[in-house]
């Protein structure tokens, strides 16, 4: 990918919970995160999500707690969401009471990932070590 060129950031990657720079090929990378655990695609594991309700609570739980500790640092929560999988309408009402939970908090920024990367690159430039 880094020697392709061309791209901003990759997020294949499950090793942190914030976006990071490293390098390749002697070129810097940055990373923003993806997640497994807030995500739609464990409604398709038998001990993963069952309900909607189970996805709300899921990502609300996750959500609070990283409320709470981003008082004293940055939190990222990254929710992987697919329209053939969150779309259902029986999965849709759980995400969108999510989304309702999460507005109702200040300080909190709904983006895409290229959005994170940008304000990544912008506010957190690469630093040689």
């Amino acid at each position: 990918m880094v020697e392709e060129g061309g791209f901003v950031y990759d997020a294949d990657s499950y090793a942190d919970d914030l976006p990071y720079w490293t390098r390749v090929g002697g070129r810097s990378h940055l990373v923003v995160p993806y997640t497994f655990d807030n995500n739609d695609m464990k409604f398709g594991d038998p001990a993963g999500f069952s309900t909607g309700e189970d996805f709300y609570r899921y990502l609300t739980d996750a959500f609070d707690t990283l409320y709470a500790e981003g008082a004293t640092a940055p939190k990222m929560m990254s929710v992987g969401l697919h329209m053939r999988v969150a779309g259902r309408p029986g999965r849709a009402s759980g995400l969108a009471r999510f989304l309702d939970h999460v507005l109702r908090h200040d300080k909190v920024w709904i983006c895409r990932r290229i959005d994170i990367a940008r304000h990544w690159i912008v506010h957190h430039p690469w630093r040689a070590p």
